[in-house]
């Protein structure tokens, strides 16, 4: 199918998952017989497989993907499609070189991904390009105000300064502090600051909202106050991050409680390991 050209978007992301390397030789040469012209579902389900069974082949087409910029516009949303693969540590450095890149596109997702995905050498660079971004525009912050009728490049540059600080205050492989919503204030423009007080008073509080559900492929998606991802073991570790003391509050169905009990468990098992105080409600 794939080389006749009429597999599905099923029969790609089916390579991606479950394809052995033996399979290698031949999706890379249906791969490269059209690169820079696929369907952006397809090319991430390739990329994906590649990075799975050959890293150092993968990061390379994904940094070519990138710059494959006149037939589809994938590129735009290249990094965040690959999810987890960012954490890779020479895909996150593709990343991180990313965050200068010419198109806002680009940036802003490159942040995005870093946020969800990304170490803490991550956390350090969208510090950096968040203040080089300010400098720059640090004679005319007045304009990231943005609003009705400002210009579509205008409007580029608040959305950026949007991803870099929502990464910042929201990245699974860190936790912000007071200190770092204090020094965020400092530097980010105006349009942000009523965001981050709210940030910075739920810090204070020390009181999360924790919300599980496994809708709708069955695999855990999680979200504690502003911070949210897939899967167990991302969730303990944004736990562990956590001050002790912290408030946990969740909600859930006594018929949810009872389908996944044992997943319950390790999050109560690791709540209480880190210190946390988590409180489960079941109304009926």
């Amino acid at each position: 199918k794939l080389r006749a050209g009429n597999a599905s978007d099923v029969d790609f992301q089916s390579r991606e998952r479950y394809a052995s390397q033996r399979a290698l030789p031949g999706i890379k040469s249906v791969y490269e017989a059209h690169r820079g012209q696929w369907a952006c579902a397809p090319q991430t389900a390739m990329l994906r497989y590649f990075l799975r069974v050959s890293p150092e082949y993968g990061v390379s087409q994904v940094t070519d993907a990138l710059g494959q910029r006149k037939e589809t516009g994938c590129y735009k949303y290249q990094l965040t499609d690959l999810d987890e693969d960012i954490g890779q540590p020479k895909l996150e450095q593709v990343a991180i070189r990313a965050l200068d890149d010419p198109s806002p596109d680009v940036t802003r997702n490159a942040a995005e991904a870093l946020g969800k995905y990304g170490s803490g050498k991550a956390e350090a660079a969208l510090w950096t390009r968040l203040e080089k971004f300010h400098e720059q525009r640090k004679d005319r912050a007045d304009e990231l105000r943005g609003g009705p009728g400002a210009q579509p490049d205008v409007m580029a540059e608040v959305g950026l300064e949007q991803a870099l600080v929502q990464a910042i205050t929201s990245g699974q492989g860190w936790f912000a502090t007071e200190a770092t919503i204090q020094k965020l204030k400092e530097l980010a423009s105006p349009r942000m600051q009523s965001e981050l007080d709210g940030v910075l008073q739920e810090i204070q509080r020390g009181e999360y909202a924790l919300s599980l559900n496994w809708w709708p492929e069955g695999t855990l998606n999680y979200n504690v106050g502003r911070y949210g991802g897939k899967g167990m073991a991302a969730l303990k570790e944004k736990l562990a991050q956590f001050p002790s003391g912290t408030h946990l509050s969740l909600i859930t169905t006594v018929a949810e409680r009872d389908h996944h009990r044992a997943e319950f468990a390790e999050v109560e098992d690791a709540a209480a390991a880190n210190g946390l105080l988590l409180h489960i409600q079941t109304p009926r």
